[in-house]
């Protein structure tokens, strides 16, 4: 499955793809050849088994939408604050316990779905 999503991930640079969809893979990780995609706007990673984002995800900095939702995620990396042009994410039905402080840097952030998570109110 790890080769399968390698190859989608350098066609998907190599022919400038915006939108990448590995939902439902089984996936455990997510390669750093990830933080490549310098031109893709949405990525959807939702519905696997990972456990946490590799740093490269900072990489992606066109990135408008990403959707990590329904996986084992227990935190984000700093990295997500890299991420100035996000207008949606979503990290919905994860372990997730605290958000980093760099997610305070996503000014253009519109829709926030984190439900599902055990997260602490903020209010």
């Amino acid at each position: 499955m790890q080769k399968n999503v390698l190859g989608r991930i350098y066609e998907a640079q190599q022919f400038r793809k915006k939108v990448l969809i590995l939902s439902e893979h089984a996936l455990e990780a997510l390669p750093p050849e990830i933080g490549r995609l310098t031109k893709l706007v949405e990525l959807d990673v939702s519905r696997n088994q990972l456990t946490s984002l590799p740093p490269e995800i900072g990489g992606l900095t066109s990135l408008t939408t990403l959707d990590v939702s329904n996986n084992g995620l227990t935190s984000l990396p700093p990295e997500i604050g890299l991420l100035t042009g996000l207008r949606k994410l979503f990290v919905d039905g994860n372990p997730l316990t605290s958000l980093p402080m760099e997610v305070e840097k996503l000014y253009k952030l519109k829709i926030f779905g984190a439900s599902g998570n055990p997260l602490p109110n903020s209010g």
